[in-house]
């Protein structure tokens, strides 16, 4: 058979026009078009958005860092085995690293898949102290937000964590650490920028040295069941499905 089809179109839901002589009760009766429906709400809600800020939650763990020309052991299969190898190139925002092995392979793993090829292969403890004096250094390297003004206040003996908050006139941040490996770290600021954010972090992450993003997530912050960012929604024209 020597037929050949090209398709071009696919219209998802439409009913077939050949009649039927039983319809079931969940099959289709009619084919509904985005007209069909009342969008009204939905376009109100979309107008009453006031986005007011920027929220970025980061989740850090504790984490070895290495250096380009470490002499490390590398785990391609999630540490079933490891096979030694020196680190070449360095991502640390992302916590990830090149190395190459002894047999001449090349091969980028993230930090969990490294660990040092002599001595002890522990991590050192991250103290309450350190959590606090990081948080101070990073917010003075922030050049914008007016962060190396903030007012930093501790909460401790809380269970086995400790709490450090930081405010100034342009948002604030929240850090958080269960006593062990974990880091949360809560940043509010009224600008929304994610070039403040990510400098931040990385200046968070570099005065520790241990710590690597394990999660990051953004949402916008203000009234009217705000969903969007002000860059999605400052325009005064309606959105293309209204």
């Amino acid at each position: 058979n020597d037929l050949s089809l090209e398709i071009r179109n696919i219209l998802g839901g439409y009913w077939r026009p050949e009649p039927r002589s039983i319809m079931e009760q969940w099959e289709a009766s009619k084919y509904m078009s985005p007209d069909d429906y009342n969008r009204m709400s939905s376009l109100e809600q979309w107008k009453s958005q006031k986005p007011l800020g920027y929220q970025t939650v980061f989740q850090l763990e504790h984490a070895r860092r290495f250096n380009v020309d470490d002499n490390v052991k590398g785990s391609y299969d999630e540490g079933e085995s490891w096979l030694q190898a020196r680190v070449i190139d360095v991502d640390y925002a992302k916590d990830m690293y090149t190395v190459l092995y002894v047999d001449g392979d090349t091969e980028t793993l993230s930090g969990s898949n490294l660990k040092p090829i002599h001595g002890d292969e522990s991590l050192p403890s991250i103290t309450a102290a350190q959590i606090d004096n990081t948080l101070t250094e990073a917010l003075s390297e922030v050049e914008s937000q007016s962060m190396d003004n903030a007012d930093v206040y501790s909460v401790e003996n809380i269970g086995d964590g400790h709490v450090t908050m930081a405010l100034w006139s342009g948002g604030t941040v929240v850090v958080v650490w269960d006593g062990r490996t974990h880091v949360d770290i809560n940043l509010f600021t009224y600008d929304e920028s994610v070039e403040t954010a990510d400098e931040f972090i990385s200046h968070f992450k570099q005065f520790h040295g241990t710590l690597t993003t394990a999660l990051r997530d953004e949402q916008p912050r203000g009234t009217g069941r705000v969903v969007n960012f002000l860059k999605d929604v400052s325009s005064t024209a309606d959105p293309r499905w209204a």
